[in-house]
């Protein structure tokens, strides 16, 4: 006799991708003149194209990085 794992039960009704995929065709039909850039999985056995890896490159040289909470801009002035 086999016996259900209780960590199968706890599983969510539905895949994740499906429920995205749902919600965006759900909202381009409400806004069809919306324009929806989708950035699914892709094929996630090809590597990212060069093009994709220069920008995060690029992305990540211009973004500084705060030494310490109290440095952000926002908290700046509520610290005293």
């Amino acid at each position: 006799m086999f016996e259900i794992n209780d960590n199968y039960l706890k599983l969510q009704g539905s895949y994740l991708f499906s429920t995205i995929a749902k919600k965006v065709n759900a909202y381009q039909l409400e806004n069809r003149d919306a324009d929806v850039i989708r950035l699914g999985i892709g094929d996630v056995t090809q590597p990212l194209a060069p093009a994709v890896i220069e920008a995060l490159h690029r992305a990540v040289e211009r973004w500084e990085m705060p030494k310490h909470f109290t440095d952000t801009p926002r908290n700046r002035g509520m610290i005293s």
